[in-house]
């Protein structure tokens, strides 16, 4: 993942910062690190025509989020270039847990369309189990910015995600990204000036949270088994004294006379 660092005196004490849209895009552009870089951003939406209206987890993602992550649909197609336009056909991927639960493993699901935020979208294809990126979303769909949405360089929104290009390191990459923040920072001293990115390793940005909270955990953890280890202790040596005592205050055997 490709995180921005905020300004320390804007922002004290955050390391980390979504990205917005144009500084995604001039990324994405400049780099020589990188094979592919993909944005995702967020979308609470309402399901209608279903049933009961329903609210459901979406993100909308550039067309190469897919072949960034090297996964692939279960059934159907991925998103191309062309997706990704405005002004485009609206279309989705559903989750494998979303077309299970609301089409029942419907086998000619691709093709239909699904009403969201009084939209209606295509379903084009559905993703394989357990395929949870980024976690609970169950709906895919195009970012298709607009040229004025793509031009947004001030607000942040949207998490980065990218694959390092064969013999890149993530030093190498982090240099690279140093220079072109450095650069962008000039070009656009109002939005840019004192923002700056960081690489970050996919594992590391998805459990780096909580990592102190499971150290915690493991500590505990290990606390209670060393309680338990010292009770069973316990309890051993105490029967091994009750049975020592046993054995000294048992008969006393005395040899009688010319025995």
């Amino acid at each position: 993942m490709i995180w921005h660092t905020p300004p320390q005196k804007s922002f004290p004490g955050v390391a980390r910062f979504v990205v917005s849209p144009a500084n995604y895009l001039d990324w994405r552009d400049q780099n020589h690190v990188f094979d592919q870089i993909a944005a995702i951003g967020f979308r609470s939406l309402t399901l209608t025509g279903m049933g009961q209206p329903e609210s459901v987890t979406g993100a909308a993602v550039s067309a190469d989020f897919f072949s960034v992550l090297r996964v692939r649909p279960s059934a159907g197609r991925g998103f191309v270039a062309d997706d990704d336009q405005p002004g485009r056909d609206n279309v989705v991927m559903v989750s494998h847990e979303f077309w299970q639960s609301h089409f029942g493993s419907d086998e000619n699901i691709l093709g239909k369309t699904i009403k969201l935020d009084e939209q209606s979208y295509v379903v084009i294809g559905v993703m394989p189990p357990k395929f949870e990126f980024p976690s609970r979303v169950q709906l895919w769909m195009p970012l298709a910015w607009t040229d004025k949405e793509r031009g947004v360089r001030g607000i942040h929104d949207y998490l980065v995600i990218a694959r390092l290009k064969s013999g890149v390191d993530k030093e190498k990459a982090q240099a690279e990204m140093d220079a072109i923040s450095d650069n962008l920072a000039h070009q656009y001293p109002t939005d840019d000036a004192g923002w700056g990115a960081a690489v970050v390793p996919l594992h590391e940005s998805l459990v780096g949270s909580m990592r102190s909270a499971l150290l915690v955990l493991l500590g505990a953890v290990v606390f209670v088994l060393l309680i338990a280890c010292t009770n069973v202790a316990n309890l051993t040596l105490a029967k091994a004294l009750g049975r020592r005592k046993e054995i000294a205050s048992g008969p006393r055997w005395v040899r009688a006379p010319g025995g």
